[in-house]
C-alpha cells in the first residue's frame, strides 16, 4: 500500500480519537469528506483510451467491508466493489452462496424482501436467488454530490450526500426507481438517517442538530423541527416509539429520544459509552453499538431512564499484534442471536445467545485493498492485503474467482511468491505458505523478524525478492536480512547489514541484488554466499521511486524512465531515458512481459516498448483508478487498484485480445473412476455457472456419510477424490447439489 494512502486512511480513524471539541470534530468531517469524495471519483470500472493500448478484460472486487444486512439465514456483506452473499456454516465460519460485481465500491447494504439496496451508487439488486444475484437497475441521484448513507422504508429509499441533501426515491417500480422529493438538511455530509411512520430523522456530521421532516407527502417533505446539541451526529437507530442517537464530545454520548409524538421528539435518557457509536441497531429491549475503533456494546434500552451496559467485547482490530490503523465496527445486523459486524476489514460475527457475555465465533477478512499480486506455479493470482492472503483463479479472465483465503494475525507488507510457497512479511514474523493445494493455504514456517534486529512495525514497508533457497528482506529498518529458506518449516536468518538508505524495491538478476533506496539511489550486492554480504557497489539516481532489472537491463523510474545495461553489474550503464508526462510519481510498480515494461503510476499505466532498449517508446492509459501494484504475465496485466480490488487487462500493442470461444458447460456428474474401486476413487463434475456446491457420500440405506464439498465453486470442471478407507464392500451414492439443481449416481466398493 502507498505511503500516503495509509497515513490518509491514519488521518481519517485517528481524527475520532482526537476529537474535543466541534472545530476538530469538524476538521474530522471534512477529513472523512475528502477521504469519500477522492473514493467516489476513483469508483467505477476502469476505461480504455482512445488509442486502445490496453483492454479490461475482467475484474476481481475485493476491498473494504462497508455494509452488512441480514435476512433468514443469508447475510449480504460489501466487499469492496462486490456484493457477497454469506450463509452461516458449522462452528460459525460464513460460507460464500454467490457474489455480484456492483458499478462500485459497496458503502451499505440494505435488504428488503427479494431485493438488496447499495451506494454507491445507488443499486438495486435482485436477490430472489441468492447463488446468483442480478444487477436490476443502477441510478443516479438527482443532487450532483456522492451518497453517503441511505435508508428504505416500504415502497421509498432516502438517500443522503455530501451536501446534506436526502433524496426520496421511489423503489415501488424496482427495475425503474424515480426521485420524487429532495430536502436539505441542517449541514453538510449526511451522516445518518432513521424513519418512524411518516417522519424522517438525519443527523449531519457539522449541522450539530437532530432534524425531524414529515415526510408524508414524498414529494413535498417539510420541516418540522431543528433539535440542537454539541458534537457531531454519527448514527440513528429506530425501535418502536423511541429514536437512538449515537454523537460525539457531548455526555452522554449515547441518547434516546421518546418520538411517540414525532412532532415534538423528548429527551428520554442517555449513557456515556466508552467510544464513539458509529452504528446502532435496536432489536427486543437491547442497542448493539458499534463503538468505531473500540469494539462492540450490547446496552439493556428496555428502560430508557435507566440504560444498563450489559456486555462489551473489543474490536479484532484491537490484536496487539495490529499497527496499522484501520476502521472498527461501522454497523451491524442483528438476526438468530447473532451480530454480524462489518469492520471495515471484514465481517465480525458474534454470538448473542449466552448475553450478558459476547462469544467471537468467526471473522471474515475481506482485506481492506489490494497490495500485492503474484503467479503461483499453477498460474493462479496470489493477492496480498493488510490482512490476509487470497488465491485468485484467472483461468477465465473475465471471471476471476476466489479460490482459498489466509487470514493474519498481523499486518501484512511485502508478498514474493516462488513456485507453491509464497513468503509474506508481516508487521513482525517472515510467513512462508504452501500454496500446493489453493483451496486451503496452510502455514509452513515462520521466522520472527523484529529479534533478527529488524524494527518492529516498520519491517512491514519493507521489501523482498526471492532467489532460490535465499530469501532477501531489505527492511525499512535499513537494513538488509539473507534467510535461507531451504527448510520452509525452519526460516533461519544468517547473516545482515546495514543500508545507506530506506528500501524500497529489490530485484535480482544474473547473481547480483540491486537494492533501490528512497531518494539515493541503488546499493548493489552479490547473491553468492562465498562473497562478503556488503554493499559492492552503489550509484545514485535523484529522486528514484522503483527499480526492476531483467534479462541484463534494468529499467528504472524517477524523474525520467530509464534502462541501464548491467553486462558490467557492478557499473551500470546508462543507454536510454525518457521524460515522464505528467506530474509527480509517487509509487511506482515495476513488471515486464516480452518487450514492454509496465510501471503504475497514479491513475495511469505507463507501458514502454523497450524492444529497442536504446530508444524506449511510452505511452500511457488510463485506469480510472489509483493503481498500487502491476504483474505482467504474456498479454495479460493484473494491475492492483487498491479497494477496488484487480482488473485484468490485455496487451493490444502485443496481441488484442479476443476472447475464447467456449462450448457451453452443461451441469454434468461424471461416473466416478476406477468404478468398481479399492479404496479410493475420482469423482468429476462441470458447472455452467458458480455456485455453492454440496458433494455428498450416502449409504444404501440413504444415510450420510461424508460431505466432500461444502464451498462456492467457479464454473468449470472439477474434480475430487473419495478415499473409502474405512468401508465395507457395497454399493455407495454420491450426490452433487448447486444452484437448485441436483444429481446422483451409484459407485461399488469392491475389497
Amino acid at each position: 500500500m502507498a505511503a500516503w494512502k495509509k497515513g490518509l486512511l491514519a488521518a481519517i480513524v485517528l481524527g475520532l480519537g482526537m476529537l474535543v471539541n466541534v472545530g476538530l470534530a469538524q476538521s474530522y468531517l471534512y477529513a472523512v469528506k475528502e477521504y469519500m469524495r477522492e473514493r467516489a471519483h476513483e469508483m467505477g470500472p476502469a476505461s480504455v483510451s482512445a488509442d486502445s493500448v490496453l483492454s479490461k478484460i475482467g475484474q476481481w472486487g475485493w476491498g473494504p467491508c462497508l455494509g452488512v444486512a441480514s435476512e433468514g439465514d443469508l447475510t449480504f456483506i460489501g466487499n469492496g466493489q462486490l456484493l457477497q452473499v454469506l450463509e452461516m456454516g458449522d462452528g460459525g465460519s460464513p460460507r460464500l452462496v454467490g457474489q455480484l460485481l456492483t458499478k462500485g465500491t459497496v458503502f451499505g447494504v440494505v435488504v428488503s424482501g427479494n431485493y438488496a439496496y447499495t451506494i454507491s451508487p445507488f443499486q438495486v439488486i435482485d436477490i430472489s436467488n441468492p447463488v446468483s444475484p442480478r444487477l436490476l437497475s443502477t441510478y443516479p441521484l438527482p443532487t450532483a454530490y456522492p451518497p453517503t448513507t441511505f435508508i428504505v422504508n416500504g415502497s421509498y429509499a432516502y438517500v443522503g450526500d455530501f451536501n446534506g441533501d436526502i433524496c426520496i426515491i421511489d423503489i415501488s417500480n424496482p427495475a425503474s426507481p424515480r426521485s420524487v422529493g429532495v430536502m436539505q438538511a441542517s449541514g453538510e455530509f449526511t451522516a445518518a438517517i432513521a424513519v418512524s411512520g411518516t417522519h424522517l430523522f438525519a443527523v449531519t456530521g457539522d449541522g450539530m442538530h437532530l432534524d425531524d421532516f414529515d415526510v408524508s407527502n414524498p414529494e413535498s417533505p417539510r420541516l418540522v423541527d431543528r433539535i440542537p446539541f454539541t458534537g457531531i451526529g454519527m448514527s440513528l437507530g429506530i425501535a418502536g416509539h423511541y429514536l437512538y442517537m449515537g454523537i460525539t464530545t457531548t455526555e452522554p454520548n449515547f441518547q434516546v429520544f421518546d418520538i411517540s409524538n414525532p412532532s415534538n421528539p423528548r429527551f428520554a435518557g442517555g449513557m456515556e459509552v466508552s467510544n464513539y457509536p458509529a452504528g446502532i441497531s435496536v432489536s427486543g429491549g437491547y442497542a448493539y453499538v458499534c463503538l468505531d475503533t473500540a469494539g462492540f456494546e450490547v446496552l439493556d434500552v428496555s428502560n430508557p431512564s435507566s440504560i444498563r451496559p450489559l456486555a462489551t467485547i473489543r474490536g479484532p482490530i484491537e490484536s496487539a499484534n495490529k499497527s496499522e490503523i484501520v476502521p472498527g465496527p461501522q454497523s451491524a445486523s442483528i438476526a438468530s442471536n447473532h451480530a454480524y459486524i462489518s469492520t471495515g476489514t471484514g465481517l465480525w460475527v458474534i454470538g448473542l445467545s449466552g448475553l450478558p457475555s459476547l462469544k467471537p465465533l468467526y471473522f471474515y477478512s475481506t482485506g481492506w485493498s489490494v497490495n500485492q499480486i503474484a503467479l503461483d506455479s499453477s498460474g493462479d493470482a496470489v493477492v496480498s492485503s493488510d490482512f490476509g492472503v487470497n488465491i485468485v483463479s484467472i483461468s477465465r479472465p473475465s471471471t476471476p474467482a476466489t479460490v482459498g483465503q489466509y487470514t493474519s494475525d498481523e499486518d501484512i507488507g511485502d508478498m514474493v511468491v516462488s513456485s507453491d510457497i509464497a513468503y509474506v512479511l508481516c508487521s513482525k514474523d517472515l510467513i512462508l505458505l504452501d500454496l500446493s493445494k489453493p483451496a486451503s493455504p496452510i502455514e509452513l514456517g515462520s521466522l520472527q523478524i523484529d529479534s533478527a534486529g529488524a524494527a518492529r512495525n516498520l519491517v512491514v514497508f519493507g521489501t523482498m525478492a526471492v532467489d532460490g533457497d535465499r530469501l532477501y528482506i531489505a527492511a525499512a529498518s535499513d537494513e538488509l536480512l539473507r534467510i535461507d529458506v531451504s527448510d520452509p518449516h525452519h526460516p533461519l536468518l544468517t547473516e545482515k547489514c546495514r543500508l545507506a538508505g530506506t528500501p524500497i524495491d529489490v530485484s535480482i538478476d544474473s547473481g547480483y541484488m540491486y537494492v533501490t533506496e528512497a531518494d539515493t539511489g541503488i546499493e548493489i550486492f552479490s547473491t553468492s554466499s562465498s562473497v562478503p554480504f556488503e554493499p559492492m557497489a552503489s550509484f545514485s539516481v535523484r529522486d528514484i521511486r522503483g527499480a526492476y532489472t531483467y534479462q541484463n537491463r534494468m529499467y528504472v523510474t524517477a524523474d525520467s524512465f530509464s534502462v541501464y545495461d548491467l553486462s558490467n553489474p557492478l557499473n551500470p550503464r546508462l543507454i536510454a531515458g525518457s521524460v515522464l508526462p505528467g506530474g509527480d510519481i509517487t509509487t511506482v510498480s515495476l513488471s515486464s512481459s516480452g518487450n514492454y515494461v509496465y510501471a503504475s503510476y497514479g491513475t495511469s499505466l505507463l507501458v514502454t516498448d523497450v524492444s529497442n532498449p536504446y530508444s524506449p517508446v511510452t505511452v500511457f492509459d488510463t485506469t480510472g483508478s489509483f493503481t498500487w501494484y502491476v504483474e505482467a504475465d504474456g498479454n495479460f496485466i493484473l494491475l492492483g487498484a487498491g479497494e477496488d480490488g484487480f482488473y485484468i487487462i490485455n496487451n493490444n500493442l502485443m496481441s488484442p485480445y479476443s476472447p475464447p470461444v467456449v462450448a457451453p458447460i452443461l451441469f454434468q456428474l461424471s461416473q466416478n473412476y476406477p468404478n468398481p474401486f479399492n479404496p479410493s476413487t475420482t469423482i468429476d463434475y462441470q458447472l455452467p455457472v458458480g455456485g455453492f456446491v454440496v458433494l455428498e457420500i450416502y449409504d444404501i440405506l440413504g444415510r450420510r456419510l461424508e460431505r466432500l464439498v461444502s464451498d462456492y465453486e467457479s464454473p468449470g470442471a472439477h474434480s475430487v477424490k473419495f478415499d473409502g478407507e474405512n468401508l465395507s464392500s457395497g454399493v455407495y451414492f454420491y450426490r452433487l447439489r448447486v444452484n437448485g439443481l441436483s444429481a446422483v449416481r451409484k459407485m461399488l466398493l469392491l475389497r
